[in-house]
């Protein structure tokens, strides 16, 4: 996640779901943006002008008034600035937000601070620009940073979290198809089964919340999902 994303339709619709989730269990829900600044990634990450889709703001949603509000500031691009935001916005009531920057330098660190700050939350949702990547994998550490790593999920699901993190969409592959190999890559690498429906937020690109949940939660957390996609015609659920 960077500040220049701040209030965009994925915004939007990730505070709806943490919202909607912290009403319907009666908890706090933990946010760790994995929060990072493009110039610690890379000159073409900071020449990138994404973050831009915001026209919804201009529509008549009706599905949640008070984020729409804290949102409409946040098209200026000098209004984006993640402790004012968390400072002012009615969402801390629903959400404990976790937001040191990640630094490849860092990260080990920056781990570890974001499980003593959320360890007492229930449910944690996880935040990278892009999504789930292997340990293994082959790109640079600083590239990384926009990423999860596999030894995070395992190391949070062992500390009792259920643990739920976004993924784009994949450029080069179909969804199913790219929903299938995470799991893969989750079962494999650390042993853990997603273990209840995807959620797939129908906006462009596509993100899916992807969930690994503690035993005997699977049941109420399904529930919740069904529940949330009726009320929400952009949403869907998913079985893999």
């Amino acid at each position: 996640m960077q500040e220049r994303y701040l209030g965009d339709i994925h915004d939007y619709y990730k505070f709806l779901f943490l919202k909607n989730l912290s009403i319907f269990f009666k908890l706090r829900i933990g946010c760790n943006w994995y929060l990072v600044k493009p110039n610690n990634i890379g000159h073409s990450e900071i020449k990138k002008n994404d973050g831009e889709k915001r026209s919804y703001l201009n529509n008549n949603f009706d599905l949640d008034t008070k984020i729409l509000k804290e949102f409409l500031p946040l098209k200026n691009f000098n209004n984006r600035i993640m402790k004012n935001f968390i400072k002012n916005t009615h969402l801390k009531k629903f959400i404990k937000f976790y937001y040191k920057y990640l630094d490849h330098t860092n990260r080990d660190q920056w781990f570890e601070g974001s499980i003593q700050s959320l360890k007492y939350c229930n449910y944690v949702f996880l935040d990278p620009d892009n999504g789930l990547i292997s340990n293994d994998s082959k790109i640079s550490s600083r590239k990384k940073i926009k990423y999860i790593l596999t030894g995070e999920l395992k190391k949070m699901y062992q500390k009792k979290l259920n643990i739920i993190f976004c993924q784009f969409q994949s450029f080069n592959k179909k969804h199913k198809e790219m929903l299938i190999s995470k799991r893969d890559m989750i079962m494999d690498e650390i042993g853990l089964q997603i273990n209840s429906y995807v959620l797939r937020n129908r906006v462009s690109p596509n993100t899916y919340y992807i969930s690994l949940l503690q035993k005997g939660y699977e049941e109420k957390f399904n529930k919740f999902l069904i529940g949330f996609s009726k009320k929400n015609q952009k949403v869907e659920i998913i079985e893999i």
